[in-house]
C-alpha cells in the first residue's frame, strides 16, 4: 500500500458515518488496532430556577451534562437503521430524564437542560414555553411573598 492508498483508506467515507474510531497502539513495539466508540455531543439550552436561560454553542459531552453511561443511549441520536425508541421518563441519580419525539431534557433541582433536536422550530417553541412558565412561576412567588 503506497502513501496515497493509505491516505485514502484513512479518510474513507465509511469512517465518517461509523460510531467507532480506529486507534493504533504502538507501545508494545507493534501495531495493535482496536475500535473505540465515540461519545455523542449535545447542543443544549440550560434553564435556571432564577429565570435565566443560557444557550450553549459549544457541544457538550455526556460527562459535562452529568449523564451516567447507561443513560447516554437514551439521548444519543438515533441511527436511520434503528427502530425509534418509545417516549421515556426515567429517574436516575437525582435527575429526571425525559425523551419524547420532540423533547429531550435533563431536569435537576436547580435547572432544566433541553437537548436541541433536529427540528429547530420545535426547540424554539419549547424554549419559549419554558421561559414563559418560569416567568409565571417567579411572578406567583413574588405575589405570595408580599
Amino acid at each position: 500500500m503506497d502513501d496515497e492508498d493509505h491516505h485514502q483508506a484513512e479518510h474513507a467515507p465509511h469512517e465518517v458515518l461509523s460510531p467507532y474510531r480506529l486507534d493504533t497502539d504502538t507501545a508494545a513495539g507493534g501495531v495493535r488496532l482496536r475500535f473505540r466508540r465515540k461519545s455523542p455531543m449535545f447542543q443544549v439550552i440550560e434553564f435556571y430556577a432564577s429565570g435565566a436561560a443560557m444557550e450553549e454553542y459549544k457541544p457538550r459531552t455526556p460527562q459535562e451534562l452529568g449523564l451516567h453511561p447507561r443513560d447516554v443511549t437514551l439521548f444519543a441520536p438515533i441511527s436511520r437503521l434503528a427502530a425509534p425508541q418509545r417516549a421515556t421518563i426515567a429517574v436516575h441519580d437525582g435527575k429526571i430524564l425525559v425523551k419524547t419525539e420532540i423533547v429531550k431534557a435533563i431536569i435537576t433541582a436547580d435547572k432544566a437542560v433541553l437537548i436541541k433536536g433536529r427540528r429547530q422550530q420545535d426547540t424554539q417553541k419549547l424554549s419559549q414555553a419554558i421561559l414563559m412558565a418560569n416567568a409565571q412561576r417567579l411572578m406567583a412567588l413574588r405575589i405570595h411573598e408580599h
